[in-house]
């Protein structure tokens, strides 16, 4: 169905998706403040739609899983592209995917992510259900290693970040520029 640049679009989409072992997943977006890029059907090319009516801020929710990691990293990048800040959208969608990846190798329940923007830049926070004690830290592993990068890079990246503890899990936060 296609849409017109005016168009509200619904303040919550959801989308199914599978993971490598078989299980279905629900995917879902809410959307604030605003109009977003027309898409058709939420998946398509963005339109070339005035970007001051873009939302400021995006929420999504979703199982822990690979597809997950793919699904956020593709809205953080539509986020940043629809309003001024696309000299930031590729280390969005890297930093993005880095958190999200360590949110699913931790996670049991569902992980939150959050972007919101401001005039000068956008934050990301991602958050999951993960108890344990351990707290987040950036190390350089090897240089054969097959992981261990995410919070280095994140920490090169970003021009900040940094973690809160709540009593059911923990967020992870970036800011850039």
């Amino acid at each position: 169905m296609a849409r017109s640049g005016h168009d509200r679009i619904p303040e919550r989409t959801a989308t199914t998706a599978q993971t490598p072992d078989g299980k279905r997943v629900m995917l879902t977006t809410l959307y604030r403040s605003g109009l977003t890029p027309q898409l058709e059907a939420f998946g398509g090319p963005m339109s070339s739609r005035p970007r001051s009516k873009a939302p400021s801020e995006v929420l999504l929710q979703f199982s822990p899983s690979g597809s997950s990691v793919r699904q956020a990293r593709r809205e953080v990048r539509r986020f940043c592209l629809a309003r001024v800040h696309d000299a930031l959208a590729d280390d969005a969608e890297l930093l993005t995917s880095e958190l999200v990846t360590n949110a699913c190798n931790v996670a049991h329940g569902l992980i939150t992510l959050s972007a919101s923007r401001d005039l000068t830049g956008v934050t990301v926070t991602v958050t999951d259900d993960d108890v344990g004690d351990v707290q987040p830290t950036v190390v350089c592993p090897p240089g054969g290693a097959d992981s261990g990068r995410g919070l280095f890079l994140v920490d090169q990246i970003a021009s900040s970040w940094g973690t809160i503890r709540h009593a059911h899990g923990k967020s992870v936060w970036f800011r850039l520029p």
